[in-house]
């Protein structure tokens, strides 16, 4: 790459050659002026030949747009990400990215510019910090890709930090209202009664549950294996592999736990018989009176059904399976054994995440120190 400064009229310029460009038939130069002396445009000189190194002024090189970057960087994630993956990416770049930044050149985009649009998805889309927090990685991504093709020298997304998500708590139930929200639940919504039960006594996912399949069960160990999840991709159902590689799991279930999902085989029995020939045997254990798979927002609206019947304080889904892990951290079970049952992908990721929960055990387990130690003195002083 060769460079030089010459001057133009009061001011002084530097000129780079980019080399010959076969499309257009002619060399080609890039030219950058306004400089006040010769001396200041030869200190420019070297920073200028390195951006041209970095592929910032390629010869032929088309400057993209934002818009088109992204759509690239969609196409090429299309054979590397799940199906439900990319279209968790596609929305928020066809809702806000475009909409919102997608006319302006990948190389005109400032750090000033993308904070700008961060502030105004919060105050005018009043979006939450984590989506935010999504659209900021997923143009990250396209940025990191622009630089690796030599579009731009730098990702001016480095030099923004995007808002913090929020970071509380999640509300849980004790013991007690499980137990008391199972009872309302098997009377109120006995079709997708099943559904609650598991979340709340292993700790499945929602999507894990939903594409649970009667062959992943093991009656002779009162066991089950998690193998899949289903999603919903282009409206329609999608299983696929665990959420990650910890999530492929084997949980130990009890006595009370196999007679339950032995009374949901007999209700799919009477749903088979019923509905004859119609029925779609897809072996489910939770799914339509037909066989098909459930659409999660059916067991949604079961879910939120039953616990306005329960009256208790309200709680997601998911939060059944913080209760569930919640439930075993306060009695003080092992963290590995519990992040393994949750398929956590580390146990450091359990205590992080239940860290609020950590005080309360460090307690228990001082008490019943101290009250082995009692124990083991007051049997001293018997001798």
């Amino acid at each position: 790459m060769r460079g030089h400064v010459r001057k133009r009229g009061n001011k002084w310029c530097i000129v780079l050659y980019l080399g010959y460009d076969d499309v257009k038939g002619k060399h080609q130069y890039k030219w950058f002026s306004g400089y006040d002396t010769r001396k200041i445009a030869e200190a420019d000189l070297p920073n200028k030949l390195q951006e041209a190194q970095q592929g910032l002024y390629s010869v032929g090189a088309e400057i993209e747009t934002i818009e088109s970057l992204m759509k690239y960087m969609l196409e090429a994630k299309s054979s590397q990400v799940r199906a439900s993956t990319l279209e968790s990416y596609e929305r928020p770049i066809q809702n806000h990215i475009i909409p919102g930044i997608g006319k302006i050149k990948v190389n005109k985009l400032t750090p000033r510019r993308l904070r700008s649009f961060y502030t105004s998805l919060q105050d005018e889309k009043h979006l939450s910090n984590r989506s935010v927090e999504l659209i900021h990685t997923l143009i990250h991504m396209g940025l990191k890709q622009a630089v690796a093709d030599g579009i731009i020298a730098h990702n001016v997304a480095d030099r923004v930090k995007p808002p913090r998500p929020d970071t509380q708590e999640a509300s849980v139930w004790t013991l007690e209202q499980v137990i008391h929200f199972l009872d309302i639940a098997k009377r109120e919504e006995p079709r997708y009664f099943i559904g609650f039960y598991l979340a709340a006594m292993t700790g499945m996912r929602k999507s894990e549950i939903l594409a649970l399949r009667w062959h992943d069960l093991n009656w002779d160990t009162n066991s089950l294996t998690v193998k899949q999840r289903l999603a919903r991709v282009k409206r329609k159902p999608d299983f696929g592999p665990p959420k990650s590689k910890k999530s492929r799991r084997v949980i130990d279930l009890t006595e009370d736990d196999m007679n339950e999902l032995k009374r949901q085989q007999e209700r799919q029995d009477r749903d088979r018989h019923n509905a004859d020939t119609l029925y779609t045997d897809n072996d489910l254990v939770l799914c339509k009176p037909d066989g098909r798979p459930l659409h999660p927002r059916t067991l949604d609206d079961a879910w939120y059904r039953a616990l306005k019947a329960s009256e208790l304080p309200p709680i997601t889904f998911h939060g059944l399976r913080h209760t569930h892990i919640t439930l075993l951290l306060e009695q003080g079970e092992n963290i590995k054994v519990i992040s393994e049952r949750a398929g956590h992908y580390a146990a450091s990721f359990t205590m992080d995440k239940y860290a609020h929960v950590l005080p309360t055990i460090q307690r228990q387990a001082a008490d019943h120190l101290s009250d082995r130690i009692h124990q083991v003195r007051l049997h001293s002083d018997e001798k």
